[in-house]
């Protein structure tokens, strides 16, 4: 795989860190900090981490191609309208959090994809990157139920990181290689 594939990963790898301090303040501070100028700017950074992700992977993929060019957009839009909620200040942290529930199942579906990539490097890894994402994207869901539940989402992003961080290293190896 290419070099970009390898740039991919280390943007998921700084997406994932974002991701984990974020949800760290939301458990923490509530998920009002969503709603707050931290979350705007969170919000901001994760959406050109996005787009930087979204280059790397739809050049340097070769399974989750399609999925990252087709797909991946539709989840990015999804979270631009949520980040859009947050400044205009409708129904903060709820609807937006809503919002970004379904941009993150659009990103479970490319994940799953791109599992198949990754499993080129390591397939234990790949497995628990899709596994930790899976559960992310749960948490999502289960904070309309009880906010103390962003621990599922803590938990599953906790496990995407250690999966990205170890694919991360497998990927840098395979170039080295090649």
């Amino acid at each position: 795989m290419s070099s970009l594939f390898l740039t991919g990963t280390l943007v998921s790898v700084v997406a994932a860190v974002v991701i984990e301090l974020f949800v760290f303040a939301a458990l923490f501070q509530g998920l009002v900090v969503i709603c707050s100028p931290l979350g705007v700017l969170g919000g901001f950074v994760l959406l050109l981490l996005a787009f930087a992700a979204l280059y790397s992977y739809s050049r340097g993929s070769s399974h989750a191609r399609w999925s990252v060019s087709f797909i991946a957009p539709l989840g990015m839009l999804a979270g631009f309208i949520a980040l859009l909620m947050v400044v205009l200040g409708y129904s903060c942290p709820l609807t937006p959090l809503r919002v970004l529930f379904v941009a993150y199942v659009i990103e479970t579906i490319v994940a799953y994809r791109l599992r198949l990539d990754f499993r080129a490097y390591s397939r234990l890894s790949a497995d628990v990157f899709l596994v930790g994402v899976t559960l992310f994207t749960l948490g999502l869901l289960l904070v309309n139920i009880d906010e103390l539940l962003i621990l599922v989402s803590l938990l599953g992003n906790t496990v995407k990181l250690v999966a990205l961080l170890h694919l991360s290293i497998a990927v840098y190896a395979g170039s080295q290689r090649v």
